[in-house]
């Protein structure tokens, strides 16, 4: 009998042994998870403000796209290289006679045309990787959130 006394309270410390070990390693499990969610929520603002900052390229780029003429002529140095470009035409006419003439008016425009087309498409290319830091800040913050879940 006394060996199965011996026995039943074995298996009740043992049980209760379990019991608290099993708490002990949950405990540890959901420390470790809230602070996984914790660095995981971390990283996604990260990568909220590299979409945060993107966002000026891609806005700039669709005001560049739209056609609308004064996202084009509120860059930098725009106006200042078409009033010089412009000038440059005028005195060059001017001092050959022509600047009255049909020839001196198709230069303006061609000089104009010419410098809208190149500084859109620097531009465009200047507003590229604002774009794709906008992506990938999109991407990784998605990511990142879902994992924090």
């Amino acid at each position: 009998m006394a060996s199965a006394k011996g026995a039943r309270l074995g298996a009740i410390y043992g049980q209760q042994a379990l019991a608290d070990s099993e708490k002990r390693v949950l405990g540890e499990l959901e420390r470790g998870y809230t602070g996984a969610q914790g660095y995981l929520g971390q990283a996604s603002d990260l990568y909220g403000t590299m979409t945060g900052t993107g966002q000026a390229g891609i806005d700039r780029y669709l005001a560049l796209l739209s056609g609308d003429q004064s996202a084009l002529e509120n860059t930098a140095g725009y106006q200042f290289a078409l009033d010089q470009g412009l000038q440059a035409l005028n005195r060059r006419r001017a001092a050959s006679g022509m600047l009255n003439s049909g020839n001196a008016d198709a230069d303006a425009i061609r000089f104009a045309t010419g410098l809208a087309s190149q500084t859109l498409t620097q531009e465009r290319n200047a507003a590229l990787p604002l774009m794709q830091l906008y992506s990938a800040g999109h991407l990784g913050a998605g990511w990142f959130a879902r994992l924090a879940g």
